[in-house]
């Protein structure tokens, strides 16, 4: 979460090699006490009722839901109405990992599935980005960020060099 005062408050839901969750269709996956893990348990725990007027679209019943994205959504902009600020919401990946697992819903973009949930004036909140991207636009060349560089650089994951080449 990064907070500015008076001004914006972003959440960050940042993945390096896994997914993002899907909800379970099985509404049997819930257990009493426990994070709902199913579309139904995760709409009725974070209900969009409490957020401000027209926040939030009611989702879509069809296509995957993204649970994790979806409360991270909620909690960004029932935050941000309480403290007066502007919200967002960024989606920060790795890029080798989603284009290696692309054929798993959880490894693809979900912007659709955010954009189906905002009304159109509040959808460029919401950013799909990628470790890689962030490295090459901000870091890697930015001689007061060296050490953290080279850490990313060198960063593995699964064996291999997580950024690639």
């Amino acid at each position: 979460m990064l907070y500015a005062p008076g001004e914006l408050l972003v959440l960050v839901e940042a993945k390096f090699t896994s997914g993002n969750t899907i909800a379970s269709a099985s509404v049997t996956h819930d257990v009493i006490g426990d994070k709902p893990r199913t579309r139904e348990g995760i709409l009725e725990r974070y209900n969009s009722q409490k957020l401000p007027r027209d926040a939030l679209l009611a989702p879509s019943s069809s296509g995957p839901f993204y649970s994790q994205l979806y409360r991270n959504l909620v909690f960004a902009i029932y935050m941000a109405s309480k403290l007066d600020v502007r919200w967002g919401l960024v989606n920060l990946v790795s890029e080798r990992q989603f284009h290696q697992r692309q054929n798993k819903v959880e490894f693809q973009d979900p912007t659709q599935f955010i954009h189906a949930l905002l009304p159109e004036e509040s959808r460029d909140q919401f950013l799909f980005c990628t470790w890689e991207r962030l490295y090459a636009d901000h870091v890697a060349k930015a001689t007061e960020l060296k050490d953290l560089a080279e850490f990313m650089y060198n960063k593995s994951a699964n064996g291999d060099r997580a950024l690639g080449d």
